[in-house]
């Protein structure tokens, strides 16, 4: 449980903290949301499930969280 709370800190800071602080000084704000949301599928290449299915799935839910935000 512990792992879980601290990975997911760790990836909203490094994706959403990072990559969309650093696009969105260059202007591009929409577009920085989805960059983030692609790699934050392409981290999850081998997660479950595994594969572009996997990929497809977390980036569907990065731009779902974007909406949430």
């Amino acid at each position: 449980m512990l792992f879980s709370l601290i990975n997911a800190a760790v990836e909203e800071g490094a994706y959403r903290g990072v990559v969309v602080n650093a696009l969105d000084r260059v202007r591009v704000p929409w577009q920085a949301e989805i960059v983030q949301a692609l790699a934050f599928g392409l981290l999850h290449i081998h997660g479950f499930p595994r594969g572009w299915i996997g990929v497809g799935l977390a980036t569907i839910f990065g731009v779902m969280m974007l909406f949430l935000a």
